[in-house]
């Protein structure tokens, strides 16, 4: 999270100050999230720092030379961020057995990510919540910030270069070409950030696209710099009004807020008072930020950043909770040692060793370092995975059965034998998700799979959210067993139903969700199959609901009316009441080392406690029959995590596809009820599936 001014006349005690206050509010969040809730806006300073140094140094050289050597740029900043890097991916690596297995491949692929600083993009792929606070982070994802920076370091000289190139025929002056280049990224990535933040913070969060505009204030303030300066009174004034705008963000900014959009000017602008303020000698700033600990603590801002994640991460999982003060404090010592050894002996040592800064050297180096690691990875990767059939393909003909759970929940949890593997629970899903015809929250276009013979006198189709996906592996074995057709019809966290559900944190309506039901009702109807089976999450939110009560009003009727428009089409339809929530991460839970039955089940009242949209609709769609299969989830009075050998959850909501499969006789049966009482708008009576 660093970049050098270049030369050391250029240096600013300040803004070594600042990165000290970066650092420490990331590190603070990270340890103790409900005492800084916003302390994640340290990377967004951090941002700033980066972009104001790395212009100045390159509006400097090209003022002074009319060109950028690019490999000189790329060499040096090779030889500065790789090696500390480098030596903790290979470090997480070798910690690999100290975290959960069921972190194991995940982990493996984040040290690839991040190895060639693509983390943030994988992260974005895959709509990880960073905030969230019921799944802690992978021990890399941190990386994710230092991506968007190595990006911004490889695209930002060639920028510049070519717009100079280009347009300096007008003979404009550099600060004035420089500062119309950078004024347009700032302006279209702050605009897009703005935009996209309400409607996909998961995207939002990660992409370089949305956070360029930090990195980018940083770069129009270091041209506004090279010409002017601030008077010294207003100097102290820019620097104390900014120091605060950071302490109000990393107070009041929380994780419930969608972000960065605009809530990222708060600091961004903080930090780009602080650095407009310079140098402030005499003053209790100068006092302040230039003091020995703020600037020791600037110095291994780097190494810090890099170190305390994965310190915090393999503790939490050796102790199977967050640290108290006392060990928050005790695990701040240890990444700042950490940290203190990686750049005295690896950061400072290798980068400023003269046989490394000849020629091609540093590129030769930096690429020995990432493919050093990336093996590790690869290597990883081959052994979690050796070449075996899914686990939910393994099951015997006696374990396709209704379940029972021991009733002992108590006793520890043999994970010999366990089905899946706790390593691979996360891969244990329907096949939607590796066939690619299971809809992202940005596809709007609907993709479907089909199972069985085309001229199978009996098609049913499956169609709703991932809570619906999750009983693909019991639909697939009852269409295999009773020659049925089966085709599947999802979208990430979108209801088949009429109405509008809201996206993300910003409570915008989720546009692609529209799109995707409105044709995926029209392809339904074309297909005419004989049954449609549906379910979907209840933790959803209607769009411009008010509260809890008005979101379920909404979403039943929504419901209600979209299966009164099957019925009124010839479709049966079966409901399948939502499973449970259990509220905590069951794989990483067993996984742990308190790890137990007990421990990591749940009580079912708790669980299955929230109203049920598809539990009210059914009451105005008489002819939609709802099926509730959650006394085989939860057979007691608690939701257990493994039954009959066989692990129930692949994370804290969806079933692995193993244990969905077993419940595969049960669905049958309630299927073929379904199927043999013909759909009658007139029937007066509501029915539950028994």
């Amino acid at each position: 999270m660093r970049a050098e001014p270049g030369q050391r006349d250029h240096f600013v005690p300040e803004i070594q100050g600042l990165r000290a206050v970066a650092v420490l509010a990331v590190l603070v969040y990270h340890l103790w999230p409900d005492r800084l809730p916003g302390g994640f806006v340290g990377v967004d300073v951090f941002f700033v720092i980066s972009g104001y140094l790395i212009t100045a140094l390159l509006l400097r050289e090209f003022v002074s030379t009319q060109s950028i050597a690019l490999s000189r740029f790329y060499a040096r900043r090779a030889l500065r961020l790789l090696p500390a890097a480098s030596l903790v991916l290979l470090a997480v690596a070798f910690c690999l057995p100290l975290l959960p297995q069921v972190e194991w491949r995940s982990t493996a692929v984040d040290l690839g990510a991040s190895t060639l600083y693509v983390q943030n993009w994988w992260l974005a792929l895959q709509a990880v919540d960073y905030l969230a606070s019921e799944h802690a982070g992978s021990a890399l994802q941190h990386f994710w910030s230092l991506s968007v920076e190595e990006q911004y370091y490889l695209v930002w000289p060639l920028l510049l270069l070519v717009a100079a190139r280009v347009w300096g025929r007008r003979k404009a002056r550099p600060t004035t070409l420089f500062g119309a280049i950078i004024g347009v990224v700032f302006a279209v990535s702050l605009v897009y950030s703005c935009w996209l933040t309400p409607r996909n913070p998961g995207l939002a969060y990660f992409a370089t696209t949305t956070r360029a505009w930090e990195l980018a204030l940083g770069g129009l303030l270091a041209v506004w710099a090279s010409e002017r300066a601030l008077a010294p009174r207003a100097g102290v004034l820019a620097a104390c009004v900014g120091l605060a705008m950071i302490g109000i963000a990393a107070f009041l900014i929380d994780a419930s807020m969608a972000f960065p959009g605009y809530l990222a000017l708060l600091p961004t602008l903080g930090a780009a008072l602080v650095l407009a303020a310079g140098a402030q000698p005499g003053t209790l700033l100068r006092a302040t930020l230039a003091s020995r600990s703020m600037q020791y603590v600037g110095d291994l801002s780097y190494s810090l950043y890099l170190w305390h994640w994965p310190v915090i991460v393999v503790f939490q999982s050796a102790v199977g909770h967050r640290p108290d003060l006392v060990e928050g404090v005790a695990l701040g010592a240890i990444s700042l040692a950490l940290a203190h050894q990686t750049k005295s002996l690896v950061e400072d040592r290798l980068r400023f060793l003269p046989a490394l800064r000849i020629g091609a050297r540093p590129f030769a180096f930096g690429a020995a370092a990432m493919a050093c690691c990336l093996l590790v990875a690869v290597l990883i990767r081959i052994e979690l995975y050796p070449a075996s059939e899914p686990a939910a393909q393994q099951l015997e003909s006696a374990q396709i059965a209704p379940a029972a759970a021991d009733s002992s929940v108590a006793a520890p949890v043999s994970l010999e034998g366990l089905k899946p593997p706790l390593a691979r629970a996360r891969d244990d899903n329907p096949d939607v998700y590796a066939q690619g015809c299971h809809a992202s929250p940005r596809s709007a276009k609907p993709s479907t799979c089909t199972w069985g013979a085309d001229d199978a006198t009996v098609h049913v189709m499956l169609v709703g959210d991932s809570h619906a996906a999750q009983w693909i592996p019991a639909l697939q074995w009852i269409a295999g067993n009773k020659g049925w057709r089966l085709t599947s019809l999802t979208k990430s966290a979108c209801p088949f139903a009429d109405g509008s559900v809201a996206e993300g944190k910003g409570g915008e309506p989720y546009a692609s969700c529209d799109a995707w039901n409105a044709a995926a009702l029209a392809h339904v109807l074309a297909q005419r199959p004989a049954l449609v089976v549906t379910s979907q999450a209840v933790m959803l939110t209607a769009y411009g609901s008010t509260s809890a009560a008005s979101s379920h009003a909404a979403l039943s009727a929504g419901l209600a009316s979209r299966w009164n428009t099957l019925a009124a089409a010839g479709i049966r339809v079966v409901a399948l009441k939502d499973t449970p929530r259990m509220g905590l991460d069951v794989p990483k839970c067993l996984g742990s080392p308190r790890g137990s039955a007990q421990r990591c089940s749940r009580p079912r009242s708790l669980v299955l406690a929230t109203p049920d949209p598809l539990v009210m609709a059914q009451r105005d769609a008489p002819q939609a029959v709802l099926a509730d299969l959650n006394d085989l989830l939860c057979p007691t009075a608690v939701c257990p995590p493994v039954i009959d050998g066989i692990l129930v959850w692949r994370d804290s909501h969806h079933m692995t596809a193993t244990f969905a499969r077993t419940l595969a006789p049960t669905l049958q049966h309630r299927l073929e009820t379904a199927l043999a009482v013909p759909p009658s708008p007139d029937s007066p009576a509501t029915r539950t599936d028994p």
